[in-house]
């Protein structure tokens, strides 16, 4: 973590040593970031959720499935469960 501040300071001390005029831009810049990285934790917090709404049925199904396993054996219902589960997690996936 250091290390990467250290190179980020290198690179911006290397530019504005170049071209005096880059320490306009470094304002905007860091502001555009700003918003950006804020935006990128907004879609990361609904991206999670989504994901845990849509595995919650696969895990409900599949500990159902292994809860009734000797039913399931038993009226061999075996393949009706596996298309419910690849099913399921298809719908994960999309």
């Amino acid at each position: 973590m250091i290390w990467s501040g250290l190179i980020v300071i290198a690179s911006i001390s290397v530019a504005v040593y170049n071209v005096i005029w880059i320490l306009i831009a470094i304002p905007f810049i860091v502001i555009a970031m700003f918003f950006l990285f804020k935006s990128f934790i907004k879609a990361l917090k609904e991206t999670a959720r989504i994901e845990s709404l849509t595995n919650s049925p696969i895990l409900t199904h599949l500990s159902e499935s292994i809860l009734g396993a000797s039913t399931i054996r038993a009226f061999k219902k075996t393949e009706m469960f596996l298309k419910s589960q690849f099913k399921l997690q298809d719908a994960n996936l999309n």
